[in-house]
């Protein structure tokens, strides 16, 4: 519920706004949640990498 209703509320604050980036007109509502989505995704991503290659350089008994 919490990340329908973050996604709600950011589209209602950033709808109705366009902004024109190298000749392209854009929705600032869908650009927000595309932003917000990558905002969150990013952390997990670089995350998961390090913790891959922590994982992969240690003896796998003493990790699990």
């Amino acid at each position: 519920m919490t990340f329908t209703a973050v996604n709600w509320h950011v589209f209602n604050l950033l709808k109705g706004e366009t902004r024109v980036v190298l000749g392209v007109s854009l929705d600032t509502g869908a650009l927000g949640l595309g932003l917000l989505g990558l905002v969150r995704i990013l952390p997990i991503l670089f995350f998961a990498l390090i913790g891959g290659a922590m994982a992969n350089s240690h003896d796998r008994r003493k990790v699990m």
